[in-house]
């Protein structure tokens, strides 16, 4: 437990979020026992699908997911409960992956 400690602890001074990191202590018992080879990644980019200029950002570059990629993975993995289910244009796919 302490490396996953220190890793948030370095974590924390590169990434901002608004994940309220009081709660993950809440979370970590999901972690034990937790095999990586059960993790995928998934690109929901392209990483700079939107770039404004620094000057607005305050020095920070900044992206956005691509909603298009989004909505149709949605779809794929949770079908009709998806917020997109339906919506026209989305078609259920999987991610590309990176």
């Amino acid at each position: 437990m302490l490396q996953f400690q220190q890793v948030l602890g370095l974590a924390g001074n590169a990434i901002q979020t608004n994940f309220p990191l009081d709660t993950v202590k809440d979370y970590s018992q999901f972690l034990e026992g937790f095999s990586s080879a059960s993790v995928s990644g998934c690109v929901l980019g392209p990483p700079y699908s939107w770039l404004p200029a620094t000057s607005t950002t305050g020095g920070s570059s900044t992206s956005r997911l691509n909603l298009d990629k989004v909505a149709d993975l949605s779809v794929q993995l949770f079908g009709a409960d998806s917020r997109y289910y339906g919506q026209k244009g989305v078609v259920p796919a999987p991610c590309a992956r990176s």
